[in-house]
């Protein structure tokens, strides 16, 4: 329990060496283009950032073809890790991790790009574990492209197994699309894949990997398109709030796990107490039918999401709640936030407690403005929100699981090292026969199950092959006297 509630609270703080500089930053002369003043994606103000004076890109493998490189290192790299090194090596322990924890992901802009994945330690829960990062960062880095433009990505894998990227929402070639078995073979380990393409559209989107539980490890990273005609919208100051799911334990025990028992990590399963608590609000016959009804479906209402903050640290930006990560703004500024769930199995409710957001973008597309106090966004959907505080003062941007398990946070504030109150969560959701499709779902359910959905002589429309089914329905094909439901046979969701 100890242990359990350890991780909830998300002590600890993301730990990536330094010595990932030494093949992390671009080889491109494009990479390190001028950002536009008072555009600044996970930075702390308006920032332009000057080009270096680093050689120009090593030639590249042909378009979607694979070539043995290697990172490319010049002086300025190699006593650039050596001094970083040495100055760890001489910090005290206690503030080794500290030191080597990223504050923001690097931001590459322009046409060519270099990325290179590896493997990496990380440290979020206070425990040493590896995660699967780009460039030696962890989101990977936030690519920034330009609608008209063609762009193109050396994708190194450095790991021991075949590995990928996929554009998610992006309109590329099919052969381009980075799923390993259907567009593409992936990328073996210690081989280069080139990505090339024309960008057709605008918006806010996500990469990440398409191969085994990498995504689950940490494969994933922001992609901002800015429009070739300019925003509709006017802003001020633009970040990216990456959400995602970090747990120590295997990905691979996770999914033995929830074959094993699909509520494995439900930790908020109804009670004796609960019952009796039904029986004085609702009444003992109604209760008891309620219970009844659950027990026949085989599922539980409480059962939110597959996976919860049993297991799970809710990060933003990478960090967990106990970092803190902050935005900052001057009072009456128009702030563009750009919400990307990178999550693998989580679905958040998104507020800034005392700011109403204008929701401006939903995946990648320019909405009519529409003013909200809250959204809910999915596994991999993006929505685009503009807030602006008047007051010169720290605003908490909440991002609660929906089984209300755990929270990421980060802080809106007009200086650096100000911080707000953090909101209680809200009350745990349960599920009712209205969240599966409408108020008489129970009895479409009922006839499915003692029927089996379907007449003598007819195919089963709609029907699942779980055990309880096929028995059904083998019952149901044989000759009975039994009258039969002509309510159309209804989908499990189970």
């Amino acid at each position: 329990m100890i242990a359990r509630l350890y991780r909830l609270l998300a002590i600890g703080s993301v730990s990536i060496p330094l010595l990932a500089c030494m093949n992390s930053a671009p080889t491109s002369t494009e990479q390190n283009a001028t950002v536009p003043l008072g555009i600044d994606l996970g930075g702390s103000g308006p920032v332009i950032a000057s080009p270096r004076a680093e050689p120009p890109a090593k030639a590249i493998a042909p378009v979607g073809g694979r070539a043995m490189t290697g990172p490319v290192f010049t002086r300025r790299r190699l006593l650039g890790a050596a001094a970083a090194t040495s100055a760890l090596t001489l910090a005290p322990s206690p503030l080794r991790s500290a030191l080597v924890a990223p504050a923001r992901a690097p931001l590459l802009s322009g046409t060519e790009f270099q990325l290179e994945i590896a493997a990496a330690p990380i440290n979020i829960t206070g425990r040493q574990r590896t995660a699967t990062a780009v460039n030696g960062s962890v989101p990977a880095p936030i690519l920034r492209w330009r609608e008209g433009d063609t762009v193109t990505l050396a994708v190194t894998n450095r790991l021991s197994e075949p590995s990928s990227i996929h554009w998610h929402g992006i309109l590329v070639p099919n052969p381009m699309d980075g799923v390993p078995g259907l567009t593409f073979a992936g990328i073996p380990p210690g081989e280069t894949f080139v990505y090339r393409f024309p960008v057709h559209q605008s918006g806010t989107y996500w990469y990440h990997s398409h191969s085994g539980f990498q995504e689950q490890t940490s494969l994933y990273g922001p992609l901002v398109i800015d429009p070739k005609g300019g925003y509709a919208q006017p802003f001020d100051r633009d970040y990216v709030v990456m959400l995602s799911d970090w747990t120590d334990t295997s990905p691979e025990t996770i999914v033995s796990n929830l074959k094993f028992q699909s509520d494995y990590y439900n930790f908020q399963q109804r009670t004796v107490g609960t019952f009796f608590d039904d029986v004085a609000k609702n009444g003992l016959a109604a209760t008891v039918s309620d219970r009844l009804m659950w027990g026949q479906m085989r599922m539980s209402p409480t059962d939110i999401l597959d996976v919860s903050g049993a297991t799970y640290t809710y990060l933003l930006n990478g960090q967990p709640p106990a970092r803190n990560w902050t935005a900052l703004f001057r009072p009456g500024e128009r702030v563009r936030l750009r919400f990307i769930n990178g999550s693998t199995m989580s679905i958040f409710d998104v507020r800034v407690d005392g700011l109403p957001m204008s929701i401006v973008q939903a995946d990648g597309n320019e909405v009519v403005p529409v003013m909200v106090d809250e959204f809910r966004i999915g596994v991999a959907e993006t929505y685009d929100v503009i807030v602006q505080p008047t007051a010169d003062r720290a605003y908490t941007i909440f991002v609660q699981s929906e089984d209300r398990t755990g929270y990421a946070r980060e802080t809106l504030a007009p200086r650096a090292g100000m911080e707000a109150a953090i909101p209680p969560m809200d009350p745990r959701p349960l599920r009712t026969m209205t969240d599966y499709g409408d108020g008489y779902a129970a009895r479409f359910y009922v006839g499915h199950v003692q029927y089996g959905g379907r007449r003598r002589g007819e195919e089963t429309r709609g029907c699942c092959r779980c055990r309880q089914c096929r028995r059904d329905a083998d019952r149901a094909a044989k000759p009975s006297r039994r009258r039969v439901s002509l309510r159309p046979a209804r989908t499990h969701l189970r």
